[in-house]
Formats: C-alpha cells, structure tokens, sequence
C-alpha cells in the first residue's frame, strides 16, 4: 500500500528533475577556468592549490559516499525488505496449501468470519483456490523481482565501485604518473559504462515478464513508426 503512494509517475518526475539537478551542480566545477590543458591536451587541476585540494580530499570522497555508498546501501535495504515480503508470501501460501493459517492469517480470519458464515462451502472451495492460484502468481513475481534487484545491485557494485574507490585513492596515492594515471581511469570510465549496457540483457534473462513487456513495447513502436 505504501508502494503505491509513493511510486507515483508524479514522485518520479519530481526525484528526476531534483537528482539532475543536483548532479549538475556537483559536477559544474569541471567548468572551473581553473580546469586547463597540458601540452598533450589532458585536462590538469593543480594550478590551484586550494582547487586541487578541493577535488581530490573533498569532491571525489563526497562523489565516492553519494554515487556509490548510499545507492549500494539503499539497494541492499530494498533488497532485505523485498527478501522479507517474499518469505511472509511463502508462508501464507503454505497456510493456505495446508489448510492452516499463520499468526496474520488468523487475524484476516477473524475479521471475516461473520462473511464466511454466508458463503456456501462450495463457494468457500472456489475461493480457497483462486487466492491459493493469485499467491502463487505473486510469489513468482517477487522471486523474479529478487532477483532483478539482486543483480542490479551486483552489477552496480563491480562496475561502478572500482573508478570512485580509484579516484579516492588517486588524491592520496601520487606513485603513478600521468600517463600510468589516464590509461587505469580510462579503462574504469569504460568499464563503469558497461552498467548502463548490461543491465538490459541482464533483465532480460532474469526477468520472463521484463521481455515480453520490451517486446510488446518494441511491436507497439514498430508499428507506429511504420504504420
């Protein structure tokens, strides 16, 4: 129930436009004319002590804690709270499969009993079945949306984490030389980009309902664009 007031289309312009704004703005001092080219034109920072110092000591840990830390933990949460939905489904389903009935099964039961006393045992079987057909209907679905969050947040940790925890180490660490230092960030930027790819074909093998929404979505286009 909470889900549905918060998980708005209007809550999710608004966390839209608030989040890009607020990345834009923490990453507008690359537009600093303190930023300059060396003679091999890569971009340098050190002209400035203070700048310098604000980049590497506080820009990129403050970078590391808001792309990396609090979205792992955030993920992790949703995931441990989606894992505990699943199991009370679980349980409820094998209530009802057992003909017998949890702690919060008992409380729905009695606050229908003076209903049930009106409902034909006939009727009552029916019942019983389709609620036993709809809980397991809902027990797939959060199986499969586990494990979408579940590779989500592994995808987002082994791409992701390895360029910010570099670009940490990078303003403490000064062993490696430039061109040591451009090619290691280089391969990390491309590495991290690789979330932004993957992350489809991965809901697409985890997720049955994930491919036929794309492909109905694909066909619904395809046929406007070609009509």
């Amino acid at each position: 129930m909470k889900s549905k007031l918060i998980c708005t289309k209007k809550n999710v312009v608004k966390a839209t436009i608030a989040f890009a704004v607020f990345f834009c703005l923490f990453s507008s001092f690359w537009f600093c004319p303190l930023n300059e080219f060396n003679s091999i034109d890569q971009c340098v920072y050190n002209t400035n002590a203070i700048y310098y110092f604000f980049l590497l000591q506080i820009h990129a840990p403050l970078r590391l804690i808001l792309v990396c830390v609090i979205p792992v933990i955030t993920m992790a949460a949703a995931n441990i709270r989606l894992l505990k939905n699943i199991r009370q489904s679980r349980r409820r389903v094998a209530a009802e499969m057992e003909g017998t009935h949890t702690t919060y099964e008992q409380q729905q039961q009695q606050q229908i009993q003076q209903l049930e006393t009106t409902i034909s045992q006939p009727a009552r079987s029916g019942i019983r079945i389709e609620n036993i057909l709809k809980l397991r209907r809902l027990n797939a679905i959060d199986r499969m949306l586990i494990l979408m969050m579940i590779t989500n947040v592994t995808m987002y940790v082994v791409t992701q984490v390895p360029y910010h925890i570099y670009a940490v180490s990078r303003g403490y660490y000064q062993g490696l030389d430039s061109y040591t230092n451009s090619l290691v960030r280089a391969l990390l930027l491309i590495w991290s980009s690789l979330y932004f790819g993957l992350g489809f074909y991965l809901f697409c093998l985890a997720s049955p309902l994930f491919r036929q929404k794309f492909a109905k979505t694909a066909h619904a286009l395809k046929l406007y664009f070609w009509r």
